[in-house]
């Protein structure tokens, strides 16, 4: 009995620490990777400050600063039914602009783990 609570409760803290909300999924660099590769219609938005876009951006990326007042206006332009992965820096900012895109109606997002620093050092 032990052993299968163990494994139900293990089972469970994998699978809700894959997901950010409801419609939100977390993707390491790799699986991110295999998302452009996989999927044509996939929408890639960074939502750094343009300082940082200077630094480097994910080819075909849709630049949004999330902490312009219009951040909203310019993501509703967005389809909100297309597979849609969101990275910033580090992953803390993504995280929260895939929470206001969710209010958004935004119903498949990704959200990049460790965002630009990660993918930049991943080969």
């Amino acid at each position: 009995m032990k052993n299968t609570l163990f494994l139900f409760v293990s089972f469970i803290s994998i699978a809700c620490s894959q997901r950010t909300s409801e419609n939100t999924i977390n993707v390491s660099v790799k699986e991110a990777k295999e998302l452009m590769i996989s999927t044509p219609i996939l929408q890639i938005v960074d939502v750094r400050t343009p300082e940082e876009w200077s630094q480097g951006v994910i080819d075909s990326t849709f630049k949004v600063n999330i902490r312009d007042a219009d951040f909203a206006d310019k993501v509703k332009l967005l389809d909100k039914n297309a597979p849609t992965l969101v990275y910033c820096k580090s992953g803390g900012r993504s995280v929260k602009a895939t929470l206001a895109m969710e209010k958004f109606g935004f119903t498949n997002l990704y959200n990049l783990l460790g965002g630009y620093d990660e993918y930049s050092t991943t080969k």
